[in-house]
């Protein structure tokens, strides 16, 4: 019956113990996706000015959640597990929720800028939520967060994330699509959306020296958002040869390792149970009603 087949004599070389079902991300994010116990670490994005100089646009913020057996994991671990247990209206509320907080208690005037998923602005109710909390805040604060939205789930649903990209520049914010070039989409929506800044992948800066197909694919996107407010940034730039090759073809921003590298914004908040001091005993003397004043 095997034949030729003989892939049952041989042991699977993936190992069962890094391996994590659906029903295990869901127990995890169930106890991690609070914002109390939530990481938010952030790394600048610089614009490029004239004769190369930079200027500080933002500090974009990755969650990252705890895991008791591997430790504090990345986003891009558990991202896909998030959109198969359909977890992403909880992890962005919880995320947002956090950032505002953090906003209104901190003194510093530095702009931000937040992931958002876009699935669940398929729900009324969530996009009303999302404009309940942007009206509470002030404009000032407004015009100092950016949201950034993935390339290729923008452009999938492109029909309810429209008013969605309005209202959002409607009430000072900016709009960034990161991940651009990641999947091979159509650029209409550069000219079809008020775009503020466009991120490329990491994917197409690594090495991006050596590649000359990834030049070509940079310029084509440096070409398509020729004409409109959209600036292109460089997200990745780990190597000082990456960073001249970018600012050879043009890149308007950059983001990466080679300037600075991930740090701690917002570590995880521990609840702090009151000592409770024991009762001092105050001895009370007996009364002497009878005594002479």
């Amino acid at each position: 019956m095997q034949r030729i087949n003989t892939w049952t004599r041989y042991q699977k070389e993936a190992n069962p113990t890094h391996e994590r079902g659906s029903v295990r991300w869901r127990t995890l994010f169930d106890k991690a996706l609070c914002p109390s116990k939530l990481y938010i670490f952030e790394q600048p994005c610089y614009l490029i000015g004239e004769n190369r100089s930079k200027s500080l646009l933002h500090h974009e913020l990755f969650v990252r959640i705890d895991d008791p057996d591997a430790g504090v994991i990345k986003a891009s671990r558990f991202s896909s597990a998030i959109e198969t247990v359909g977890y992403q209206t909880i992890l962005d509320k919880a995320v947002f929720s956090l950032i505002v907080k953090f906003l209104r208690a901190s003194n510093n005037r530095l702009c931000y800028s937040i992931n958002l998923y876009v699935v669940p602005f398929a729900e009324k109710k969530y996009v009303r939520w999302f404009r309940d909390e942007l009206l509470q805040l002030p404009m000032e604060t407004r015009r100092r967060l950016t949201f950034e939205l993935s390339e290729s789930s923008l452009v999938k649903h492109l029909d309810y994330m429209r008013p969605v990209v309005k209202m959002v520049a409607g009430m000072g914010c900016k709009v960034c699509v990161g991940q651009a070039g990641r999947s091979i989409v159509s650029t209409h929506y550069l000219k079809d959306l008020e775009i503020d800044y466009l991120k490329l992948h990491r994917s197409l800066i690594k090495q991006i020296d050596r590649r000359d197909e990834n030049q070509l694919f940079v310029r084509s996107l440096l070409g398509a958002s020729a004409g409109t407010k959209t600036k292109v940034i460089a997200v990745g730039v780990d190597t000082r040869q990456e960073r001249n090759t970018l600012l050879d073809l043009g890149i308007q921003g950059v983001q990466g390792r080679f300037y600075q590298p991930e740090q701690q914004l917002i570590p995880k908040v521990e609840q702090q149970t009151a000592e409770v001091k024991p009762v001092q005993k105050v001895t009370i003397g007996r009364r002497n009603r009878w005594r002479k004043k």
